[in-house]
């Protein structure tokens, strides 16, 4: 052989070798259908090909025409006593070369199968091509019966199958794919071999075979195993075929078990589209089994003996859409409830309701569907149990069919009852139509509603209830077409209801039902033809019953809503709201109601007489009683016209102390000092002249004229004649009023005197203690501040049991605020070198801090205890930052350098760790509702310090179930 043909041939052979094609690699077609193959583009592949296959053809032709020489020490020799023509013959084993020479021919025959000949080019070149697979398959039987015992016969027969396969051999195929796996069971050709034998003999509609092969594949299991999927789906539909439905259900389960872990639509579709198909297929033929094995409650047997599943809903929907495609519209129903039944709590659960009562719809089944939507309203109405386990909001058509149903159901069954007239047939009405009260009692709907709801009780005579819900119609919803009907209805509704009652008392007691309604009806329905007869009628029987506040709001009602009335009416409400509101003390109502009743009396001077007296003592006793009842204005203005209209009133004095009492109650402060002033120039000689000067001060003080009510203050504050108390009480307040005014010097000494004259009660000499350091503060004064800070602390320290909540947190809020100086001078103390220098004073310093910090949260004042627990943990997190950035020496090496800061990290990390437990007790505090600045700031320490705990967030998204 010439040199150049040797070279060509070896060549060839290590192409081969790189293409997979050699003796260390075997491929299956999963494999190939997922290999790349990386060749040069200036080296074709179908001629570098052909050359191998001519080359592997002159081998064998070689091989056959000498002598079988032992090859097999020649692979043991030295490499470099083995020459040219050895590693030839060592590459062309026969075995090898006829195997070899086989997958080139299968391979190429297969290019030419998937050339595309419709190209005019492709199909010149290829018009003489024949596609023969007879030397491929002579060459791998030859193989097999030559060498039994070659180690790669399981590849060969992988091969040969293939071959006969694209030969269109079938049952060739099958024997090969046979003898495969009965002769090389552990072959990794076997499970694809198993699957390939299943598929034949699927297609030959052997399917008990088939089943077998599949179960095979199967039994491998589902880790790469890429037929997994595809076998449990044909060994199903197997069974399907021999008539063993309930046997194939387990591997239709198995295979949606393998594909879905919800069972929701999303999920479906995320599925790539042939799994998509996959899993359609497989719920028709599980569809198909349930309908053959007897219905849906095969389904629930099965999920109880074998196991409940999320996707259930899946099969029975895909049952139930079948057996509505055969017209079969109570199978559907009833497999749409089998669900429900078996699964009551289900999202889907009251869709499949739906869809039940819709199958009955479609099979024109009126009784079934009229028990269906009862059935629907109790399992599904808001207070059921359903909601316990399922969000209202997440499910708007279920409450909107709720609603219809209800609707539905009220309607039909008041129109049976008012074609039969049984009292059973309007209570049921009335069932339905108070569900749809109580369930949506915003709803628009529900006022209608409501109205068909009382028209049954009054049309069954049952009047207490037409009027409670004539009532509720009328007055109880927005503004709607039937509310004004439903509020006169009502009241008609009581004239029937009187009627039939012979009490006295119960009867007395309707009645006065029956004016509040007729209030609210007037009120709200003034354009009623009958509202202002109807409130004159009311007012008139109140007053005669003494129901004065009663009749005093029919007045009042009668008056403001029908001024342009009968005069008639009018007199008679103005009369009535008179001498009611005197009654009963509703003196500002009857002052202006005798100032009408006075008008419409015209020139009878003898009642008139009569009407100002009682006018007067109503102005006096209207400021009196609305004094008491808290309308201080409405007092007040009383009070003072009692001397603008009846000058000569005896009672005027008092009335005009008593509305300078009102407006300083009522904050009016200019009018009251203006009335008060009056006063002590009207009356001197007056009982209550000793309390202006105190009234005078509180309304100075009131009226923003502080520097005048501080001097009143300061004098009540040192004449003898008050008591002690008052004596006490003026001084702080005058203090505080100097405070107020920025009279600051004169504000120190009135607090100091305070302190000096009145030690007792504590709490308020503290207070002051507390006001003085706000003025020294506002004088910048730190060592008068820092002084009375202190003395705060002592004062509440000798206290003992007898200081006050207030008294320990003004001396826990001083004790915090002389810490935080320290604090802010440990900040400060840089740690420089020489570090052992600077870090002595440091920590000196800490401990300082830390100390003072400690005292004052030892007062447990949250708050302050929260402060003083942020603050310790921020020194000591302060400190290990200060390690981090101290000053390294100079002259370090970088190794040295790398070494000194591992060694300050781990000095550093005990007080970066004190300062997360410091933080995370602040943050533990959120458990028992304590939130506040110093709790939201240690939340944010720890978020940067231990970000993977405490700087998380949620994320949600909102998906709703797709309605079948």
């Amino acid at each position: 052989m010439k040199l150049h043909k040797f070279i060509f041939l070896c060549l060839s052979i290590f192409i081969l070798h790189a293409c997979g094609w050699g003796g260390g690699a075997h491929y299956t077609i999963e494999d190939l259908e997922h290999k790349e193959i990386d060749l040069e583009n200036d080296i074709p592949v179908e001629s570098s090909r052909k050359k191998a296959i001519y080359s592997y053809r002159e081998l064998l032709e070689k091989e056959n025409n000498a002598e079988t020489p032992s090859k097999l020490g020649d692979l043991h020799r030295d490499p470099e006593q083995i020459g040219e023509f050895d590693i030839l013959q060592q590459e062309t084993n026969t075995s090898e070369v006829m195997r070899r020479l086989g997958d080139l021919r299968l391979e190429e025959n297969e290019h030419l199968n998937a050339v595309d000949v419709s190209e005019p080019q492709v199909a010149k070149q290829f018009t003489t091509t024949i596609i023969d697979y007879k030397e491929t398959i002579t060459l791998y039987e030859d193989l097999i019966a030559g060498n039994p015992y070659y180690e790669l016969n399981d590849a060969v027969l992988y091969q040969l199958s293939r071959a006969y396969e694209a030969d269109d051999q079938r049952e060739k195929m099958l024997d090969s794919l046979d003898r495969l796996i009965s002769k090389f069971p552990d072959s990794t050709y076997y499970i694809e071999a198993q699957f390939r034998r299943g598929e034949v003999l699927f297609v030959d509609k052997e399917y008990r075979a088939a089943e077998r092969a599949y179960a095979e594949v199967i039994q491998a299991g589902q880790e790469n195993n890429p037929y997994y999927r595809h076998a449990l789906y044909k060994q199903g539909w197997s069974h399907f075929k021999l008539l063993d439905y309930d046997i194939g259900l387990h591997s239709f389960i198995a295979l949606m078990d393998s594909m879905l872990k919800q069972g929701t639509q999303e999920e479906i579709k995320s599925l790539p589209r042939p799994e998509q198909e996959l899993l359609d297929d497989s719920l028709r033929a599980l569809g198909l089994s349930y309908a053959y094995l007897g219905g849906p409650k095969e389904i629930s047997k099965y999920f109880s003996a074998y196991g409940k599943r999320t996707y259930e809903s899946l099969i029975y929907d895909r049952l139930g859409s079948q057996y509505l495609d055969k017209q079969r519209y109570s199978d559907a129903a009833n497999t749409y409830r089998e669900f429900v039944q078996h699964n009551p709590f289900n999202q889907r659960a009251p869709h499949f309701q739906i869809k039940a009562i819709d199958a009955f719809k479609k099979g024109k089944f009126p009784s079934e569907v009229l028990a269906a939507k009862k059935q629907f309203v109790e399992s599904y109405h808001l207070n059921s149990e359903y909601w316990a386990h399922n969000e209202i909001e997440d499910a708007p058509d279920v409450v909107e069919f709720l609603k219809t149903n209800i609707i539905d159901l009220a309607k039909y069954y008041h129109a049976v009852a008012q074609k039969s007239k049984k009292k059973p047939d309007y209570l049921e009405a009335t069932r339905w139509y108070q569900a749809y009260i109580d369930s949506f009692p915003q709803d628009p709907h529900s006022a209608h509603m409501n109205f068909l709801l009382a028209d049954i009780w009054f049309e069954t005579k049952e009047y207490s209830k037409a009027v409670i819900e004539f009532e509720r119609t009328a007055y109880h919803y927005k503004p709607h077409p039937k509310d004004a009907e439903a509020g006169y209805a009502a009241l008609v509704a009581y004239n029937d209801w009187l009627k039939t009652i012979k009490d006295a008392e119960s009867k007395t007691h309707v009645k006065y039902k029956q004016i509040d309604s007729t209030f609210q009806f007037a009120q709200k329905f003034p354009h009623h033809p009958e509202a202002p007869v109807a409130l004159t009628k009311a007012a008139e029987d109140l007053f005669s019953q003494h129901n004065f506040a009663r009749a005093i709001t029919a007045s009042n009602l009668m008056i403001e809503k029908f001024p342009d009335s009968d005069p008639k009416l009018r007199k008679s409400a103005w009369t009535v709201k008179a001498h009611s509101s005197f009654e009963i003390k509703e003196y500002a109502d009857a002052e202006q109601a005798y100032q009408q009743a006075i008008l419409l009396l015209g020139k009878d001077r003898k009642k008139l007489k009569k009407l100002e007296e009682k006018l007067a003592a109503s102005i006096y006793k209207q400021g009196e009683a609305s004094q008491l009842a808290g309308e201080t204005n409405t007092a007040v203005k009383h009070f003072l016209r009692v001397g603008e209209v009846v000058p000569n009133s005896e009672i005027r004095s008092t009335a005009q102390y008593d509305a300078a009492t009102l407006l300083l109650n009522s904050e009016q402060w200019t009018q009251a000092a203006e009335v008060l002033e009056d006063f002590r120039n009207r009356f001197p000689k007056h009982k209550e002249q000793s309390t202006v000067t105190r009234k005078l001060a509180l309304v100075y003080e009131k009226d923003g004229r502080s520097l005048l009510a501080a001097q009143e203050y300061e004098r009540i504050s040192l004449d003898k004649a008050n008591d002690a108390e008052t004596r006490r009480t003026s001084s702080l307040i005058a203090a505080n009023l100097y405070k107020k005014e920025n009279e600051v010097s004169r504000a120190i000494d009135l607090y100091k005197d305070y302190i000096k004259r009145f030690p007792t009660p504590l709490e308020p000499a503290l207070e002051a203690r507390q006001s003085l350091v706000d003025l020294y503060a506002a004088r910048q004064d730190n060592k008068s501040v820092k002084q009375w800070r202190k003395d705060i602390i002592t004062a509440e320290a000798a206290a003992g049991s007898r200081s006050t909540p207030r008294m320990r947190y003004l001396a826990a809020q001083a004790s915090l605020q002389l810490a935080i100086p320290k604090y802010t001078v440990f900040e400060a103390s840089r740690l420089k070198l020489p570090l052992e220098k600077s870090l002595k004073v440091k920590k000196v310093l800490m401990q300082k801090a830390l100390d003072a910090f400690e005292l004052a949260g030892a007062y447990k004042v949250q708050e302050v205890t929260t402060a003083a627990t942020h603050y310790s943990a921020q020194i000591y997190h302060d400190f290990s930052r200060a390690l981090m950035q101290s000053d390294r020496p100079s002259g370090l090496s970088a190794e040295e350098l790398t070494q000194y800061n591992l060694l300050l990290e781990e000095q550093s990390f005990p007080f970066e760790e004190k300062a997360i437990e410091l933080y995370e007790l602040n943050a533990q505090r959120t458990v028992d509702g304590i939130f506040d600045q110093w709790v939201a700031e240690s939340l944010r320490q720890l978020a940067e310090l231990v970000p993977a705990k405490y700087a998380k967030y949620e994320q949600s998204e909102k998906w709703v179930e797709p309605i079948y």
